[in-house]
C-alpha cells in the first residue's frame, strides 16, 4: 500500500492485521451495593429468577406500606372531621318543629261575611272584598274566605306583612295567623299579636297569646320554636325588646332564659326572674331582686348582686346603689373616686331615658344623666385610664 506524504515522497507502509482486543477481568460488585440490584450483568442466569421474586416481594411490601400509611390517615382525618361537625353548633340554619295540627284547612264561603282577595300592585300588597277586574294593574295572587265580621288584612309594625316568595300573608280572623294563599292553607295558630323582628339578615314573626303562649315563625310560616314559651322578647309599649342578632330572651315555666332566634338552641337556663341583653356577648340576669352579669358560657362575672346594674362591658359594669351611679370592676372595685349622685329614677325602657350610655370608641364611654326636665350632665369615661370627666 503506498501513500504520499507533505513532501510527496512515495513511502511505503506495511500491511499488518489488528489483533483482538484482550479481556478485562470483570470487577465484581458488592452484591449489597445498589449498582448490584440494578445491574442484571452482575447476577448469575441460575440467580435471576430469585432476585426478581425477591424484588417483586419488596416492592409490595412498599407499596403496602405507603396504602397503610395512607389509610391511617385518612381515618384519622375523616374522625377528626366527624367531631368537628358534631361539636360544631349550627346557628345558621332554620330548624322546622311545625307539627300537623297546627296547620288548618279555610272554612267554606260564607257570604255574610265574604272573601278577601289577593292582589299584587306596583310590589305592594293590596286586599280587596271585591273582585277587580282591571287586570291589567292588577296581578291576583288568591283569596281568604271570611270566617267573622273582624277580617281584614293585619298590620304588622307600621306596614301590612306579606312575603311574595313564599306566596304568605299576616291576616286576622277571629285572631291573627300566616296564611298561604296559593296552598289556601292556615299555616299558624292564631295569636293576639304578631312581632317583626329581624336575624341574620332575615325577618321572622313572633307571635303571642294568652292561650297559645309564644312561638318564632318563618316568614314561610315554618314554626323555629316548640311549644311551651309564655313569652319571647320583653314586650313594652308594644315594643319587642331583649333581642340582638340571633339572640333572644324567652320566659318558660315563669323564669327567664336565652335562645337562639334560628335553630331554638338554649343558651342561657330558664332560671332567672328577669334578663336583659348588654354589649359583647354579656347578659344582665336578676335573681331575687338582685342583677348579675353573665357571659354566654353561663359564667357569673361579678362578684356579688347589686340593686341594679344598667350596662356592663369586658372589664367592668355600671350599677345604681342608693341613688348613686358607680362604675365597678368585676372584683367589685370602684374604678371612680367619687360616684354620681341621681335625683332622677332610672327606667330601662323609658323614651327619653334619664341615663343613657353610649360607646364613643374604644376607649370612651360617654354618660348622659337627666337630672331635672332642664338640666342634663354628660360625662366621659376613659376605660384605659379609668378617667371620668364632666363635659358639655
Amino acid at each position: 500500500m503506498k501513500m504520499f506524504n507533505d513532501s510527496k515522497e512515495e513511502v511505503e507502509l506495511l500491511e499488518i492485521e489488528p489483533k483482538k482486543p484482550r479481556k478485562n477481568k470483570r470487577i465484581k460488585k458488592s452484591e449489597m451495593s445498589a449498582d448490584a440490584l440494578l445491574d442484571k450483568s452482575f447476577v448469575e442466569p441460575e440467580n435471576k429468577k430469585v432476585v426478581i421474586v425477591v424484588s417483586i416481594i419488596i416492592i409490595l411490601l412498599i407499596v403496602g406500606i405507603i396504602f397503610f400509611v395512607n389509610y391511617i390517615s385518612g381515618t384519622a382525618e375523616n374522625k377528626k372531621h366527624d367531631n368537628n361537625n358534631q361539636n360544631k353548633v349550627n346557628t345558621t340554619e332554620e330548624v322546622d318543629n311545625t307539627t300537623d295540627e297546627e296547620h288548618s284547612t279555610v272554612g267554606e264561603f260564607n257570604e255574610a261575611f265574604g272573601s278577601l282577595f289577593l292582589y299584587k300592585k306596583d310590589d305592594q300588597i293590596i286586599v280587596s272584598k271585591e273582585l277587580v277586574n282591571n287586570e291589567t294593574s292588577y296581578n291576583y295572587l288568591g283569596m281568604y274566605n271570611c270566617q267573622s265580621e273582624d277580617c281584614d288584612i293585619y298590620k304588622v309594625g307600621e306596614s301590612y306583612f306579606n312575603d311574595f316568595d313564599s306566596n304568605t300573608i299576616v291576616l286576622k280572623d277571629g285572631g291573627m295567623f300566616i296564611y298561604n294563599y296559593k296552598e289556601d292553607k292556615i299555616l299558624t295558630y292564631k295569636y293576639n299579636y304578631f312581632y317583626p323582628i329581624r336575624a341574620l339578615e332575615k325577618v321572622y314573626l313572633i307571635g303571642m297569646d294568652e292561650n297559645s303562649g309564644a312561638n318564632i315563625y318563618s316568614i314561610r310560616g315554618t314554626k323555629i320554636t316548640t311549644d311551651g314559651y309564655e313569652s319571647i322578647g320583653l314586650i313594652n309599649n308594644n315594643q319587642i325588646y331583649e333581642y340582638d342578632n340571633n339572640v333572644i330572651a324567652a320566659k318558660k315555666d315563669n323564669k327567664w332564659g336565652l335562645i337562639t332566634i334560628r335553630t331554638n338552641e338554649v343558651i342561657l337556663d330558664f332560671k332567672w326572674d328577669n334578663l336583659y341583653l348588654s354589649n359583647n356577648d354579656l347578659y344582665l340576669v336578676v335573681k331575687d331582686n338582685e342583677y348579675y352579669v353573665l357571659n354566654n358560657d353561663s359564667v357569673q362575672l361579678t362578684d356579688k348582686g347589686y340593686p341594679l346594674i344598667i350596662e356592663a362591658f369586658s372589664e367592668y359594669f355600671l350599677s345604681i346603689e342608693d341613688n348613686k351611679l358607680h362604675i365597678r370592676t368585676y372584683e367589685g372595685k370602684d374604678l371612680i373616686d367619687t360616684p354620681i349622685d341621681l335625683t332622677l329614677e332610672y327606667n330601662r325602657y323609658d323614651i327619653p331615658k334619664n341615663i343613657t350610655v353610649e360607646v364613643k370608641n374604644i376607649a370612651e364611654l360617654l354618660i348622659t344623666i337627666k337630672q331635672s326636665e332642664t338640666e342634663t350632665v354628660k360625662y366621659i369615661f376613659n376605660s384605659a385610664t379609668y378617667v371620668l370627666e364632666q363635659t358639655e
